[in-house]
């Protein structure tokens, strides 16, 4: 019985019943019953434990250590991952600081770009009004 272990372990009582007999022709038999409850009453048991068999136990070392290197294996890959995205953090990063200094630039270059029309609007308009007055 498999589930039986806990039963006759730890701090629980066991009563066992010998059954004898006075008659001479059961002599043999009383006399193996005699033995065997003397050699139990010998037994101590401590604390019941239940045994697995080592194949059993084997496999869920197995088990364990294939566990640890598939933990091992996706620490790897969350590692490399974590780099990859810091790299990709970084050139995002200076890639943003490009942008804003060429949006810079393009300001930089309407506002002057503005300025020189202006001025060559200043410049412009006194010919263009001298050419249409002589027509």
């Amino acid at each position: 019985m498999e589930n039986d272990w806990y039963v006759t372990g730890g701090d629980s009582k066991t009563l066992m019943f010998v059954q004898i007999s006075p008659n001479e022709n059961d002599q043999s038999e009383t006399l193996c019953s005699l033995n065997f409850a003397s050699r139990v009453r010998g037994i101590e048991l401590g604390s019941a434990k239940k045994q697995l068999d080592n194949t059993e136990l084997l496999k869920y070392k197995q088990m364990v250590e294939k566990w640890k290197q598939d933990m091992k294996g996706k620490d790897d890959q969350i590692r490399k991952m974590e780099e990859t995205m810091y790299g990709l953090e970084a050139k995002i990063k200076e890639r943003d600081t490009k942008n804003k200094t060429l949006q810079e630039k393009v300001k930089e270059l309407e506002s002057q770009l503005l300025v020189e029309r202006k001025l060559a609007r200043q410049a412009v308009d006194p010919i263009v009004y001298r050419w249409f007055r002589l027509l």
